[in-house]
């Protein structure tokens, strides 16, 4: 009987020691709006990294072992945000992320015609765009 208690005990120990828990949560913005698409990159154990990106919900889960993970949430336009996590059983971690300020002062488009354009009956030459003309007028051509 003692026997049997014992391998019982053992048996819950070994699958207890084997067993995967939950990291899950929701990032969000500053002002609490989901943010989908969030990378997040969880390393640990054994130099294994994983990574997963938010729902449209802004929610993310991992299944993993017990033991200590680093934790890093990265957007664009957002600053990443790292946590260091000891998980010993199921685990909910929600992050807010703040915006990195990017604002444009001055957008300026320029184009050119191509040099030679095709054209369904003739080949148009634009010689504004030539080289070989810079500096020079139609004559000494």
């Amino acid at each position: 009987m003692i026997k049997a208690l014992g391998f019982l005990a053992l048996f819950f120990i070994i699958i207890n020691c084997k067993a995967q828990f939950n990291l899950s949560g929701k990032v969000t913005d500053e002002g609490f709006k989901a943010l989908p698409f969030v990378t997040v990159k969880i390393s640990g154990l054994q130099n294994s990294i994983f990574y997963t990106q938010t729902d449209s919900l802004g929610t993310y889960q991992f299944k993993l072992q017990a033991g200590k993970y680093s934790t890093v949430f990265s957007a664009i336009n957002f600053k990443n945000v790292g946590r260091l996590v000891t998980i010993t059983g199921d685990t909910i971690i929600n992050i807010q992320l703040q915006v990195i300020p990017n604002t444009l002062k001055d957008v300026q488009v320029n184009a050119k015609k191509a040099l030679i354009e095709k054209k369904i009956d003739r080949i148009v030459f634009n010689v504004e765009n030539s080289i070989s003309v810079i500096g020079t007028d139609a004559i000494l051509l």
